[in-house]
């Protein structure tokens, strides 16, 4: 990989079946050997994934937010992606 690239990792459909604490768990090992594996220059980052369709199941959108105020917790960021559903749930 070219030097200064980014890696998004993220997997909705890993997260509506196990549940935000497996994927979490999953998410943070698979980064790491993904970190490994690139080495120094490219960045990999955590994403919320976004659905693209009706999802049918609030667990889920309440996993993707607190998935996405988890990691902007640890980046000490902002995140703009999932704040109108703050709103609606």
């Amino acid at each position: 990989m070219a030097p200064r690239s980014v890696v998004l990792l993220g997997s909705l459909s890993h997260l509506a079946a196990k549940g935000l604490a497996v994927y979490a768990k999953a998410l943070v090992g698979s980064m790491l050997t993904l970190k490994n594996m690139v080495g120094q220059g490219v960045n990999v980052m955590p994403f919320v994934p976004i659905p693209l369709g009706n999802m049918g199941r609030e667990d889920v959108v309440r996993s993707m937010m607190d998935l996405d105020a988890w990691i902007t917790s640890l980046s000490q960021g902002q995140s703009y992606a999932l704040g109108w559903t703050t709103e609606l749930f």
